[in-house]
């Protein structure tokens, strides 16, 4: 599944398939249903989607007429193709009219999964390429979306641009989740010859195990029972650009010595394929993880890490960017604003105040969507630990250090984060641990601009 919830709309009669849909995608990503072509239509005109999972045939007509609409909707929708009719020309035909591609019914969903993620993902890239674009249009400088003044993004800076003379030196990018990784990853990218060639990102947290060997090289038809045809991994996606691997420190032992192959040897075979496949890409890595740690507890292999190590950029935490935080939090402020459209906001001195000494967990991720809030709220709120309802002390029984009065939330909140970082960001093993479902903890850790990992 992707990190980033997406807008899905089943068009599907069937009622048990419908529902079997809605629950399988509803926990992970935002769905609504419809169950004929009228209101298929008239939703995808109305509303901006990411994917439709399309029946071929309704009771009032085919699912041909909603791709005959997609090039009029917002937000670039993709579709897959759901039947229980397979007919090869059909299924040449809606590949032509637009979707991505088709599956026959009754459809495993394993099947169907690794088609959603590739073309989600395909999808951001799509949109990620064209906002670059403008960007790139309307800015003369790709440092400029890297925000701040502080002497540690200005040495930053620094260190992107003499990177980026250099198109093939693998880089490794370190810090915390929510300190703009994927933004230093973009940056290079840009200022780089090989701009003008794709930038493909992979989230290897978000990839399933059993199938992250097929995403990263990918396959030849008959690999596997329902390989019908190839298809590219994402390595090969980015020939003559730029692989961006975010979360590397994620990858099991196995993919590891695959892709440490692959990054001496400039070369892969496909999955059930036996021809070797040159490929010329720039790699660059991302880890919120301590790999020194992983090296000592032998969870990823220092041959590879040494690899990916050529150029190491750490970024800094935000509460060590004090200088910066105003700025930011000024940027972020004004751009929800205006894309809410609500009126524009003057930060007020005692939210400054409690923002500076605020420890920001979740780094610029954090701060960006308490702007959000704030903007949306048209207020500011109050930050954990600082202006609390209760701020008074007292001195209890039996203890040397007086107790600082807090609401039942803050505790919460630190005992939840605290526990989140102390089990590694691992979602699953977090939620046990605290005596809570996976979906509250991931609600939680949302509110506390913290939704980033998905384990």
């Amino acid at each position: 599944m992707s990190h980033e919830r997406a807008n899905i709309l089943i068009v599907e009669d069937d009622l048990r398939i419908g529902q079997s849909l809605v629950n399988h995608y509803g926990s992970d990503h935002r769905v609504q249903w419809c169950q004929n072509i009228t209101t298929a239509i008239e939703t995808v005109l109305a509303s901006s989607f990411d994917l439709i999972l399309l029946d071929m045939h309704l009771p009032d007509g085919e699912g041909t007429q909603v791709l005959q609409v997609l090039s009029e909707a917002p937000g670039n929708p993709q579709a897959i193709i759901l039947t229980a009719f397979p007919e090869h020309q059909m299924a040449v035909k809606t590949i032509k009219m637009g979707a991505v591609d088709y599956l026959e019914k009754p459809f495993d969903f394993d099947d169907l999964d690794l088609l959603v993620a590739r073309t989600l993902a395909q999808s951001a890239t799509l949109q990620r390429d064209a906002i670059e674009m403008r960007q790139r249009e309307n800015a003369t400088n790709p440092l400029d979306a890297i925000l701040g003044v502080s002497a540690s993004v200005l040495a930053l800076k620094k260190l992107i641009t003499t990177v980026s003379t250099s198109p093939d030196t693998t880089v490794l990018v370190t810090g915390e989740t929510g300190t703009g990784k994927e933004l230093v990853a973009e940056a290079i990218h840009a200022l780089s010859a090989r701009r003008h060639r794709p930038l493909v990102r992979v989230n290897c947290a978000a990839l399933p195990p059993s199938l992250i060997e097929a995403e990263l090289f990918g396959y030849e038809k008959g690999a596997y029972t329902d390989a019908k045809k190839s298809r590219r991994g994402y390595i090969e996606m980015a020939a003559g650009g730029t692989l961006f691997l975010d979360e590397v420190g994620e990858l099991g032992l196995d993919i590891q010595a695959k892709l440490l192959r692959f990054l001496e040897a400039k070369s892969f075979v496909k999955v059930g394929g036996e021809r070797e496949i040159q490929i010329d890409t720039r790699v660059i890595a991302a880890t919120n993880r301590e790999m020194e740690t992983m090296l000592k507890e032998k969870t990823f292999r220092a041959d590879l890490y040494y690899r990916l190590n050529v150029f190491e950029i750490r970024l800094d935490p935000l509460r060590e960017r004090p200088d910066d935080i105003a700025l930011l939090f000024e940027h972020y402020l004004k751009h929800y604003c205006r894309r809410l459209g609500k009126p524009a906001l003057s930060i007020v001195s005692t939210f400054l105040d409690e923002a500076n000494r605020y420890g920001w967990p979740g780094n610029i991720r954090e701060l960006r969507n308490i702007a959000e809030r704030s903007a949306l709220l048209e207020s500011f709120p109050r930050l954990s630990g600082i202006g609390a309802p209760f701020n008074a002390t007292v001195q209890l029984p039996n203890q040397d250090e007086p107790f600082t009065l807090r609401s039942l939330a803050e505790i919460e909140r630190e005992h939840i984060i605290a526990t989140y970082y102390a089990l590694e960001q691992n979602k699953t093993r977090t939620a046990h641990v605290l005596g809570i479902n996976r979906l509250t903890l991931r609600k939680k850790l949302e509110e506390y601009g913290m939704s980033d990992d998905t384990r």
